[in-house]
C-alpha cells in the first residue's frame, strides 16, 4: 500500500518534511512526524473504517386498509455498540417520516441483515399518483446515509414492490 500525504494541499509529506529539516527545524520535523504517525494509526481505527449504511433491497407489502409492510435489507460493517447501523425510515419526496425503524443493537455478524416495519399508512394519493418515496439508513457514527433506496409507487404490481439497489 503507498501512502501518499499532503501538506496545505500542495507538497507531498517528504518533500515538506526535507525542507524543515534543510532549514534546521530538527524539532519541527520530529513533531509534525508525531503527528502525521497520530493522524495514520487514527485513520486505521477499527470505528472509522466502517462506511455509511448501503440499503441493499426493499419489498413492501400492501396489508390491507392503506396499510403496508416493508422489509428493508441493510449492510454494514458495525463494529459494536459506538458504531452500527441504528435506525431507518420511510420518506416521501418532501421528507415527511411515513415509517420508522429503531435497530436496538450492533449486528457485527450479521450481515446483511433485514429487518420489516407493519402497519405503514401510505397516503392513497402516493399509489393513485405514482409518488417516489425513499428508504434512508442510518448510523451512529456518519448519520444518515447520503444513497436513499427510491421507491416508485407506479411499480406495485399486486399489492408488492420489490426493489433492489442499483
Amino acid at each position: 500500500m503507498t501512502l501518499v500525504c499532503f501538506i496545505n494541499g500542495q507538497k507531498p509529506l517528504i518533500s515538506y518534511l526535507k525542507s524543515l529539516l534543510n532549514k534546521g527545524r530538527v524539532t519541527s520535523v520530529a513533531l509534525t512526524v508525531m503527528s502525521v504517525m497520530s493522524l495514520i494509526s487514527l485513520s486505521f481505527s477499527p470505528s472509522l473504517l466502517a462506511n455509511e449504511v448501503s440499503i441493499l433491497a426493499a419489498d413492501l407489502k400492501h396489508q390491507g386498509n392503506n396499510t403496508w409492510s416493508l422489509n428493508v435489507t441493510l449492510k454494514h460493517e458495525d463494529t459494536g455498540w459506538d458504531h452500527y447501523a441504528d435506525q431507518w425510515r420511510l420518506v416521501d419526496k418532501n421528507g415527511k417520516v411515513l415509517g420508522d425503524r429503531i435497530l436496538y443493537h450492533p449486528h457485527v455478524n450479521e450481515q446483511p441483515f433485514t429487518r420489516s416495519l407493519n402497519a405503514i399508512q401510505i397516503p392513497f394519493e402516493y399509489i393513485d399518483t405514482g409518488e417516489t418515496l425513499y428508504i434512508q439508513a442510518h448510523d451512529k457514527l456518519h448519520g444518515w446515509s447520503e444513497n436513499p433506496l427510491a421507491l416508485d409507487l407506479n411499480l406495485i404490481k399486486a399489492g408488492r414492490l420489490q426493489q433492489k439497489a442499483p
